[in-house]
């Protein structure tokens, strides 16, 4: 690729940042009724959707007629990019910054299915109309102002990630100041991070009112306790459930045991009486044939 075509895209998922910038802001206002500035960085961009965004209209240009192909592939490829970027954001802040524990069908908080169709919805909607739309605008100027303005946005995001990171990492040590002086990760650190947080400078305090939930431990640690309640509960009706199969079963093979064993002596006590009915017949009709006999000879004489 030349750098003119580098640049395009660039300038393409800078513009698909803000959109997504948008999109977050929009509906935290709806949700809270308050404007947060949201995303990692301090300007108002969400490099993730950015990221996706410039992937898909990459890779699946050339599939714009196979609708079902981009909807399918945008949602696991930007499932994947959401899911990495969630695992990578907690490793390297042990934060979680977003979580849809909440949602159904969510793989670990990480991702959900409400998004991934809302992904594949938007891959659609990318390779057919605002790829196409954006690069056609923009190849009205010429090569030099695409490629100038490309790399100053390039520098300004470059700039951005570094200042916010060290914020980051500023509010990860104040953090774990605290965890040392309250010996636990309960409500007050919460509180007490957030006191110090809220008297710093406004890049500060724009990250605590974008992710609120990161440095919230009351949240946390009760997600915790509800999971690992949920968990014994489970395993104790489990458990249940099998002792009482297991003397459910006990107790028809000893039913079947004892009703098998009577019916065995009651056909035995029954054939024992036919048996003894039969030879008392004989006996009868011996006594019989022999009496008959005597009184034949009787008669003779």
């Amino acid at each position: 690729m030349t750098l003119y075509e580098i640049s395009q895209y660039f300038l393409f998922m800078i513009f698909c940042s803000f959109g997504g910038w948008l999109i977050e802001v929009v509906g935290e206002l709806i949700k809270s009724k308050k404007f947060v500035n949201r995303g990692f960085l301090i300007c108002p961009i969400c490099p993730i959707y950015g990221v996706g965004s410039g992937a898909i209209a990459l890779l699946l240009s050339k599939y714009e007629n196979d609708l079902f192909v981009v909807f399918t592939v945008s949602m696991v490829l930007c499932g994947t990019i959401e899911y990495m970027t969630s695992l990578m954001l907690e490793k390297i802040f042990n934060s979680r910054w977003w979580d849809y524990s909440d949602s159904r069908f969510n793989i670990n908080g990480r991702i959900c299915l409400g998004n991934l169709i809302l992904f594949g919805l938007a891959g659609v909607m990318i390779v057919k109309f605002l790829a196409p739309g954006f690069m056609s605008a923009i190849s009205r100027f010429p090569e030099n102002v695409i490629c100038t303005v490309a790399i100053i946005m390039f520098v300004i995001l470059v700039i951005d990630a570094i200042l916010s990171l060290i914020i980051v990492r500023q509010i990860k040590k104040i953090k774990e100041n605290v965890q040392k002086t309250t010996k636990d990760n309960t409500e007050e650190t919460s509180k007490l991070v957030r006191q110090i947080i809220l008297e710093k400078s406004l890049p500060y305090r724009r990250v605590i009112a974008a992710f609120p939930h990161v440095f919230s431990e009351k949240v946390k640690t009760g997600k915790e306790i509800i999971h690992k309640t949920a968990e014994k509960i489970i395993t104790n009706v489990n458990e249940t459930k099998d002792k009482v199969a297991e003397k459910v079963s006990d107790v028809k093979d000893s039913t079947i045991e004892k009703v098998t064993t009577m019916k065995n002596k009651t056909i035995n006590q029954i054939n024992l009486i036919n048996r003894k009915r039969r030879i008392l017949k004989r006996i009868s009709g011996v006594k019989l044939v022999r009496i008959e006999k005597g009184e034949k000879k009787k008669w003779k004489s």
